[in-house]
């Protein structure tokens, strides 16, 4: 029998190697410390588990600084990355610092408190003795002795709409020379903040300026004598936190700091070492011009509507799916999500070059969060994509991408179910008539457009073989979609025109359409005006068809003056409806491109409506205009085609003796013949 001692001693020597086995991988920290957190679920472990978690772990190694991870929904994703792995990496690193962010910050703030309940276990304190900061231990945002932290926001929550935390034009700032009018500080100058974390002290560069017109504010009287005006939401520097202006208590003690030379700031925080206390708080019966600054490295000069807003130079982002699925349709929501990060939370990084960044979610929309960061040129995404069924292709690279060839993708037939032990095939057949063709592409599959396309489907389209002269085509027409208003500017619209080209088919013994052109761009008015009149002069065009909108009446009448032949369409119903009403005659193979980059560029495009990045829709609008056109002017018809009489007139027989071909994005050098084809160079 073993004494007390050995057993005592046994019982460390097994401590130690659960200590080192943790230490080593987070696959076992999170297998370890799942009970803390799920103590009545037992853990099914899956493949894919240990393959985020390597990924993780070359982030932690800096072998990653931008990751990607789309999963469905229900594999433990947030669990993996958002709880277990910044508690595993304050093992290694207490001083890291986390800003976590979701789409809503209870989902955040949930996340967090996870982790902290991790952290402060017996079964964690016993191997990892970390101890939390008393003066900064709040469920939004809590800090450790060593400095490091995790703050939850929701993205837009504050990011968005309103700005808050802004100043009266008469508020003085410290700067670099000394004290100055807020409404007078440019970007580029220095101002000296704080960061209320540690009490650092430093002067740092204005980023930019923000200034709201006729705005309510409050003033804000303290015992000295200065007073104040701000908006409501702003946030005072108090002995006890942050607390917005419009609830500050009579007597409430402002924080005091003090800087080199003495200066005093009639702001926020006051520098001559002694306490100020206010008076009175009182709501202004004016509004006045508002202003706020976005400094550089820095912990104290934020841009919000709430304290939960407030955001802190951080060493990692994790962005947890970010987007609402019940909004993500609206062009709007979406957007907002896109700019809150471009703007806002891409620049919270203490080190951009070395910090990283997390993004982990189910895919949603083909502009969602990763098909914007995936669009972006000049930053290098890792990107892990795992579907719940298998699709012949391998969703990550673990050799090539972090060195662990092992991190294997195991599944190899076609439908072969991520998860079965928790999602089984009733389960996700199930799933997938919910969730619709669409949900299920996205939020299953990780390809928010159904396999082979959306409505109008890229294998409908027929490619012209090379070997085959191009026919002889009898009426050639351009259809536009225009955008050029300075809403549609500002909004990033795009301007898109195909061209076709109507022949005879003689094996199908009925008329087909050729796509010859394609262009998109972001142009004012004059622009696309040019661009219109230049292409009837080089194709002696037939006609061009123009949507009878807002932004198209202009053009319309513009053109016409110059005597060019044009023909108007006034839709009778939504985008997608249309879409629809001529996808029959696409898939009956009467439709045409040219074996070109430019072609597939375009119809890759069009597959992606109506969940498409721009120009999908843009591009879209030019080719269902079109078919609707030549199916009311009887070019071409199938006999499932509603008739919609928006345009009723027939061709003209007009035979074309040439086609410039003008590539979307590779242009090729163009060669005319004189037998009444075109031929590429």
């Amino acid at each position: 029998m073993l004494s007390r001692d050995s057993i005592i001693q046994e019982i460390q020597i097994l401590e130690a190697i659960e200590k080192r086995k943790c230490e080593r991988s987070l696959a076992e920290f999170v297998k370890l410390s799942w009970h803390i957190i799920e103590p009545s679920t037992k853990l099914i472990w899956n493949w894919h588990f240990d393959v985020i978690c390597g990924y993780l772990e070359a982030v932690t190694s800096g072998k990653i600084k931008r990751l990607i991870i789309n999963v469905p929904p229900g594999t433990a994703k947030s669990t993996l990355v958002s709880v277990c792995f910044p508690a595993w990496e304050w093992i290694h690193n207490p001083a890291r610092r986390y800003l976590g962010i979701t789409n809503e910050q209870g989902l955040a703030l949930r996340d967090s408190l996870k982790a902290k309940t991790i952290i402060e276990s017996q079964w964690f304190q016993s191997k990892w003795p970390i101890k939390f900061n008393p003066r900064q231990n709040e469920k939004i945002l809590y800090q450790n002795v060593d400095t490091g932290f995790r703050q939850s926001l929701g993205i837009t929550a504050g990011l968005t709409g309103k700005r808050g935390n802004c100043f009266a034009g008469n508020v003085k700032v410290l700067t670099e020379t000394g004290l100055k009018y807020i409404k007078d500080v440019c970007i580029g100058e220095s101002v000296w903040s704080i960061n209320v974390l540690s009490g650092e002290k430093s002067l740092n560069k204005v980023r930019g300026t923000i200034r709201k017109k006729d705005c309510s504010v409050v003033e804000v009287f303290l015992n000295d004598g200065t007073s104040i005006e701000c908006t409501p939401e702003h946030r005072f520097l108090t002995t006890t936190g942050m607390v917005r202006a419009d609830e500050l208590a009579v007597s409430t003690p402002l924080n005091v700091i003090n800087v080199p030379d003495a200066y005093r700031i009639k702001t926020l925080i006051t520098f001559d070492g002694k306490p100020l206390l206010v008076s009175r708080v009182i709501k202004s019966r004016h509004k006045v011009d508002t202003f706020c600054l976005d400094v550089a490295n820095n912990h104290t000069l934020f841009v919000g509507k709430s304290k939960d807003s407030l955001i802190p130079v951080s060493n990692c982002l994790l962005l947890d799916d970010c987007h609402d699925s019940t909004q993500v349709e609206s062009d709007l929501q979406r957007q907002t999500v896109l700019d809150a990060y471009d703007y806002k939370i891409s620049t919270r990084l203490n080190d951009p070059d070395n910090d990283a960044i997390i993004l982990i979610m189910q895919r949603l929309h083909f502009n969602d969060l990763t098909g914007h960061l995936l669009q972006k040129k000049h930053n290098k995404w890792v990107h892990v994509s795992i579907p719940m069924e298998y699709e012949g292709s391998q969703g990550f690279d673990a050799g090539r991408d972090i060195g662990r060839p092992e991190l294997i993708y195991p599944r190899t037939k076609d439908g072969e179910l991520l998860f079965p032990e928790r999602f089984n095939r009733k389960t996700v057949n199930s799933l997938k008539e919910d969730l619709g063709e669409y949900g299920s592409s996205g939020q299953l599959q990780q390809r928010p457009v159904p396999k082979g396309g959306g409505i109008l489907k890229e294998k409908w389209w027929l490619v012209w073989p090379d070997d085959k002269p191009l026919p002889m085509v009898e009426h050639l027409f351009c259809s536009w979609d225009t955008a050029y208003s300075e809403a549609d500017l500002k909004n990033n619209a795009y301007s898109a025109m195909t061209m076709f080209g109507v022949f005879w088919h003689e094996q199908k013994q009925r008329y087909c359409l050729l796509m010859t052109k394609a262009w998109a761009g972001q142009v004012g008015f004059p622009d696309l005006r040019r661009k219109a009149k230049s292409i009837d002069e080089e194709e002696k065009l037939d006609c061009q068809l123009i949507e009878k909108k807002a932004s198209g009446i202009s053009l319309v009448q513009d053109l016409k003056q110059s005597g060019i032949k044009i023909r108007t369409y006034t839709p009778d119903r939504d985008k997608v409806a249309r879409a629809y009403s001529v996808s029959s005659m696409l898939e009956s193979g009467q439709v045409y491109i040219p074996n070109r980059k430019w072609a597939q560029k375009v119809i890759a495009l069009v597959s992606q409506f109506p969940h498409g990045a721009p120009p999908s829709a843009d591009f879209t609008d030019t080719i269902t205009q079109a078919l609707i056109y030549l199916r009311n002017s009887w070019w071409v018809s199938h006999k499932d085609d509603a008739i919609n009489n928006d345009i009723n007139d027939r061709h003209d027989e007009i035979a074309k003796q040439d086609i410039a071909w003008d590539m979307y994005e590779d242009e090729l050098n163009i060669q005319r013949t004189n037998d009444r084809t075109a031929a590429y160079g």
